[in-house]
């Protein structure tokens, strides 16, 4: 047999076993997939032990997997991020960093690992954040969204450094510049392309699925390729051919078509460090393993708790965002990867962090899993730490006098901007609560009395003064949520009209059983216009398009309104 074919088909029987054992157990997939390396390695049963080729095919997982990272990357999402993520997330990098190193030196690393450590220390896994917040269905709540913005800074820095250090046997002040001057030339002219020319080249191609499939990743190798040439790793390609194609209109189906080949290369990325995890002298990096595992699991949940207070957040907002952080990222693992490989630091540390790696991956995904009741169990520990907000970053208008509010608007971004308007009309007082920080600036601005924050935070709910409320919306069809808003409204005032949303019949009916005045169902009205465009087409298609010129008027309205545009 094929030493080759034996050693894939070993690495991935292996891999899906233990996947499927993490699944069982509610693990990280990516942690089975490091165990299998382990367990069929050289540390453990030794059934794979020449890892050139291997090697080479887990540069190519990576290569796609940064691949899809960039084609999913709307480089618009970084200007409408506002000062929250940009200001967490460089204000995490640049702290953890900075307290990574000395912890580092003073466990008697030389500087250049040190560096390495303490970037790798920096940086959380987007992958798993984003799975464990999609189990719990927690992926639009105020801390998800928060977190997610920080990992797209991440992210990005993340990048960059892979660039700065390309080729870099050292800390060269020259050599990384020249790097960072043409990795921004690289990455400006990958926009430029992306932007102004790919489109046209792309288009005939995609009335053809397979040829759509087969440019995509040809253009990825041909950055790799690229890449390589000007000094860079092929992972930093992939990165910028997935940002070239990320304005097509096509770019949706390419990546969906790309994930497979990408999990089938990224497992064995994963094995393969998992392999070289060395267990040799274990005795000798033992307590640095736990010290840094505790570093990243207490210091970076302690830092963005703090950022975010200082920033005007409520305790429990910043400590859920914070320990949601608490793990390594992917990133970390490819730099170390690429560190190792061009000699700059030994196995012994890729083995260290590796270690990190499965130790914060699982501690971490328990306390995502337990957030809520983390954060009761720390509460009057964290409470004080909202006394460090800084004057100017509030979010949030609401005078103690004028608390008494007509109308609770839960939601003010969607179907609620018609409410706050009528609401206005009619000159009624209005309380509006969201989570999203332009728009409660906005509104702040026009002197309209509003909170930033979401109605799943039990804090938020108890300072809202239902008693006077004569109608509470929401326009979040979150049905755990809408159910504790029910409960909350109706306790304090059986007189407030409360109308929730649902997203379908059954969460709508339940609502109603536990007080709801009234369900919208978005879905389900939608569909019942549509009925009613069928049956006008068939009288008069002028009706058709008048309510088209309409629609558009209203949506141009709303856009220049949400701008900040007249």
């Amino acid at each position: 047999m094929d030493p080759l074919i034996a050693d894939i088909g070993i690495i991935l029987i292996v891999a899906t076993v233990l996947a499927i054992i993490s699944r069982f157990f509610r693990q990280p997939i990516v942690l089975g997939y490091m165990l299998a390396g382990i367990i069929i390695g050289p540390v453990g049963l030794g059934w794979v032990m020449n890892q050139e080729i291997i090697t080479t095919l887990s540069e190519i997982g990576i290569a796609f997997l940064l691949f899809i990272v960039g084609l999913e990357l709307d480089i618009r999402k970084l200007k409408h991020l506002g000062a929250v993520a940009l200001i967490v997330g460089l204000g995490q990098i640049l702290l953890t960093f900075i307290a990574g190193y000395v912890l580092a030196i003073l466990l008697g690393l030389p500087s250049i690992y040190a560096f390495y450590v303490s970037i790798a220390l920096t940086l959380s896994s987007t992958v798993i954040i984003v799975k464990l917040f999609s189990d719990k269905n927690e992926i639009n709540a105020l801390h998800a969204r928060i977190s997610l913005g920080v990992l797209l800074v991440q992210d990005f820095v993340a990048v960059i450094i892979l660039a700065m250090m390309a080729n870099s046997g050292s800390l060269n002040v020259s050599h990384v510049i020249t790097n960072l001057i043409v990795a921004i030339g690289f990455f400006a002219v990958s926009i430029i392309i992306g932007t102004f020319f790919l489109k046209s080249i792309f288009k005939p191609l995609a009335r053809s699925s397979e040829l759509l499939f087969l440019s995509a990743v040809s253009w990825c190798f041909a950055y790799a390729m690229i890449s390589q040439w000007l000094g860079f790793s092929i992972a930093i390609g992939a990165f910028l051919a997935g940002i070239s194609l990320a304005p097509l209109p096509y770019h949706i189906e390419i990546a969906s078509r790309i994930k497979s080949l990408r999990d089938f290369f990224a497992t064995i990325f994963f094995v393969t460090l998992g392999m070289q995890i060395v267990l040799n002298g274990l005795q000798n990096i033992l307590w640095p393993i736990i010290l840094l595992s505790l570093f990243v699991l207490i210091c970076n949940p302690l830092i963005v708790l703090v950022l975010m207070c200082a920033m005007g957040f409520k305790a429990r907002p910043a400590f859920l965002t914070g320990i949601s952080l608490a793990q390594i990222s992917e990133f970390s693992l490819i730099m170390m990867a690429t560190g190792y490989s061009l000699g700059i630091i030994p196995q012994s540390l890729v083995s260290v962090i590796a270690i990190i790696a499965v130790l914060t991956f699982t501690v971490s995904s328990y306390m995502i899993t337990y957030d809520e009741k983390l954060y009761r169990l720390f509460k009057k520990a964290v409470k004080p730490f909202e006394s460090l907000s800084i004057k100017g970053f509030d979010l949030e208008y609401c005078p103690e006098k004028e608390s008494d509010h007509k109308i609770i608007l839960c939601g003010c971004d969607r179907i609620g901007h018609a409410i706050l308007e009528s609401a206005q009309k009619l000159k009624k007082s209005i309380l509006v609560i969201d989570f999203n920080p332009e728009l409660i600036k906005r509104l702040m601005k026009e002197k309209i009395h509003c909170i930033y924050g979401d109605i799943s935070d039990i804090e938020i709910m108890d300072r809202v003064n239902f008693k006077k409320a004569e109608l509470v919306v929401s326009t979040i069809p979150d049905y755990a949520d809408n159910i504790m808003l029910v409960k909350k409204a109706k306790k304090a005032n059986k007189k407030a009209v409360v109308i929730v949303t649902a997203e379908d019949v059954d969460d709508a009916l339940e609502l109603y059983r536990k007080g709801a005045d009234y369900v919208i169902l978005p879905h389900m009205l939608g569909g019942e216009h549509i009925s009613v465009l069928l049956q006008e087409t068939a009288e008069d298609i002028g009706k058709i398009i008048k309510n088209k010129k309409c629609s558009i008027a209203k949506l141009k309205k709303r856009w220049a309104h949400k701008n900040g545009r007249n």
